[in-house]
């Protein structure tokens, strides 16, 4: 599960429903695609100016962060192997090692410096949707290519609730293209690889070749997210096989969608504030929840 949703409020249920592998494939797609089809488009795919919660449906795809919640709502060390608390002069200073087995989509490995830039761009107001996210942090110091410290100026226990905060993104990549370049072409770390984009139409996506987490790595080769805002129009999509998955499910056709030969799954799931832990409820997931004709991602 690629896109465990980091919500700030605990929102209505979002009701989501997947085709089964025993049919329902319309004759002209790819069988090496998924297709899923969402209400709304992510209004950026730069993980440092997210500011609505569809962005991380998006983002969680390509960009990955530090630690992150698995489906019962545990934080788990992602591209963190480790990470602890210190105090150092009275001073609270989180202490993180990385794994070092990690590349971006381009081929460049990941580095400390990667989340300086990060770190650097987020405290930015003139960048940063949420530059108070970093307020307390007095500075950061890298002290290898695989280590670096946070220190903050006072404690702040949102920081490790929100999932120490920054996103992998590649410096020298950045540094190549500039902001611009950047969010026409975003580069990052996670198990799908940016191919193209058309507003109010689609996102596609390839599986990335050199991921590092193999237990979680696509098993299918493209993914491809259509924008599609109208519910009949997305569910009638959905009925007649040219879409593997969609949210939004009317509530008034859950009942006919359940009906539906072809349909394997239809879920309820609710987002989940990273600030409170409520075990019984799991994190919306945006993609690859769903098995799809073409034997699931």
């Amino acid at each position: 599960m690629f896109a465990l949703l980091k919500a700030a409020v605990i929102t209505a249920s979002v009701v989501t429903a997947a085709l089964s592998s025993a049919g329902g494939r319309a004759a002209d797609r790819p069988a090496d695609t998924f297709v899923a089809a969402f209400a709304a488009e992510s209004t950026v795919l730069d993980p440092t100016k997210l500011i609505a919660g569809v962005d991380q449906y998006y983002l969680s795809q390509m960009f990955e962060t530090l630690v992150r919640p698995d489906p019962t709502g545990k934080t788990v060390n992602w591209l963190a192997e480790s990470w602890s608390l210190q105090e150092e002069n009275g001073k609270t200073v989180i202490d993180i090692h990385l794994r070092k087995n990690v590349v971006f989509h381009n081929g460049d490995p990941m580095t400390s410096a990667d989340f300086e830039l990060s770190f650097q761009r987020s405290k930015d107001p003139k960048i940063s949707r949420q530059p108070q996210r970093q307020a307390k942090v007095e500075r950061f110091e890298i002290v290898d290519d695989h280590h670096f410290k946070i220190h903050f100026s006072e404690p702040d226990g949102a920081y490790i609730a929100m999932y120490l905060q920054l996103y992998a993104i590649p410096k020298k990549y950045f540094a190549s293209v500039g902001e611009e370049g950047f969010a026409k072409n975003p580069v990052g770390t996670g198990p799908w690889k940016f191919i193209s984009r058309t507003l109010k139409e689609n996102l596609k996506l390839t599986r990335f070749e050199n991921y590092w987490n193999n237990e979680h790595a696509p098993k299918i080769k493209n993914l491809e997210i259509r924008i599609i805002p109208e519910d009949l129009t997305r569910v009638a999509a959905f009925k007649n096989g040219e879409v593997d998955w969609i949210d939004g499910v009317p509530p008034a056709m859950v009942s006919e969608i359940k009906a539906m030969i072809r349909c394997e799954d239809v879920q309820y799931h609710q987002r989940q504030s990273p600030l409170y832990r409520f075990p019984e409820l799991r994190s919306e997931v945006a993609i690859c929840q769903a098995r799809s004709p073409a034997g699931g991602c």
